[in-house]
């Protein structure tokens, strides 16, 4: 696919994402095995801001993810057609990309249905000082990395695809 300057609004919100989605994810990795509620040492302390600051990134990770989706659509339904020979409308783009094109909304989708279920409960977390589900909030942050890692793989490979393609037929595929 030629650099179009969607296509690049994409490349870079992906890899705003990244960069805070692996600042979280490491911080995850050494807040979970220790977390200890019921303490009240300076370490938990550290241990609980810590998880105040995933928190904030899971949300910035959630939004970028949204606004990728929604460039991601408007890409295929209005920009890039034009730029593919044969293609009319999405279902052209989607062809010229593959099955690649596909799997990436679906693992974006499945990624921000995780993150969504992240935000709600960290929602519900808050409602209470103890923090209940903040280790759960962590884990599913961390369960979201995979689909965002497959989403970011197959992007990937529809975009090479793309630069790729035959002239498509999409028109053909609906009748």
């Amino acid at each position: 696919m030629s650099w179009h300057p969607l296509t690049l609004a994409l490349w870079l919100t992906e890899l705003a994402s990244w960069g805070i989605y692996l600042g979280a994810a490491r911080r995850l990795f050494m807040v979970i095995p220790t977390w200890s509620p019921e303490s009240h040492s300076a370490g938990q302390l550290r241990r609980e801001r810590a998880m105040e600051l995933t928190i904030y990134q899971g949300k910035w990770v959630f939004a970028l993810q949204v606004v990728i989706l929604g460039l991601l659509l408007a890409g295929l339904c209005k920009a890039w057609p034009d730029q593919i020979p044969g293609a009319m409308c999405g279902t052209g783009v989607l062809q010229a990309m593959t099955p690649y094109g596909w799997q990436t909304l679906s693992y974006r989708m499945i990624a921000l249905l995780v993150l969504f279920c992240c935000h709600v409960v960290a929602a519900i977390d808050r409602t209470s000082p103890e923090g209940p589900a903040t280790q759960l909030h962590g884990r599913l942050l961390l369960v979201a990395g995979p689909f965002l890692g497959l989403a970011t793989l197959t992007w990937v490979r529809s975009t090479a695809e793309v630069g790729a393609a035959a002239p498509v037929s999409c028109c053909a595929v609906l009748y």
